[in-house]
């Protein structure tokens, strides 16, 4: 009983946010939203094969803490409150400083979030020290244990948790299709779904 009600509490800060914030509300059954993760790692892994998206560029926490749900629900809490919900930002170093930039300060919609990604005048990067803070504290990895780095590349970054169905792939894509054609950027998932690195399994909501 314990479990299962804190279990309730990692999705319900996930999906409150999302139903605030996201693009278009991901509650619709259409697009396979609100269900429960698949804790295979081959199977979970290969919604991404389907979508043609490479699982290299798709990063987890790599923790031990994950174990404590508070700990969880607060790491949800965290990663999920961008006003974009899917859309973390986008980020490159050069010497050794970071750049951030992000549009959770604008009303704008899924377009506009692509557009922020095209369009450098209207959106201009700025040196950030909380994202990189948060780099610092959180650490991610694929599942082949490969760390997440953040590179003179132009990097946007996209967060995914399996509440969020195919929504994430359709509301992505453009996104996607963009970083995927242009040499200059790339971008790379955070999954804020619970893997459990030592055990090579994913630990159910």
């Amino acid at each position: 009983m314990f479990d299962r009600f804190f279990s309730k509490r990692i999705l319900l800060a996930v999906l409150v946010t999302a139903s605030i914030f996201s693009c278009k509300s991901p509650a619709s059954s259409i697009y396979g939203t609100n269900k429960k993760v698949e804790t295979n790692v081959i199977r979970y892994l290969n919604v991404f094969k389907q979508h043609d998206i490479d699982v290299d560029k798709v990063y987890f926490l790599e923790s031990d803490s994950i174990i404590n749900i508070n700990y969880r629900v607060n790491f949800l809490r965290l990663f999920h409150r961008n006003s974009d919900y899917f859309y973390f930002g986008t980020a490159y170093t050069t010497d050794s400083t970071f750049f951030f930039k992000q549009t959770k300060d604008k009303k704008y919609g899924c377009k506009e979030v692509y557009e922020s990604i095209r369009n450098e005048n209207e959106f201009p990067f700025h040196i950030d020290g909380e994202f990189k803070e948060l780099l610092s504290k959180y650490k991610f990895s694929t599942v082949d244990n490969n760390p997440l780095i953040i590179k003179d590349k132009k990097t946007v970054i996209l967060l995914y948790h399996h509440s969020m169905g195919r929504l994430f792939f359709k509301d992505t894509k453009d996104i996607r299709d963009y970083a995927s054609k242009n040499k200059g950027i790339q971008y790379i998932i955070l999954s804020t779904d619970s893997y459990d690195f030592k055990n090579k399994r994913f630990l159910p909501s």
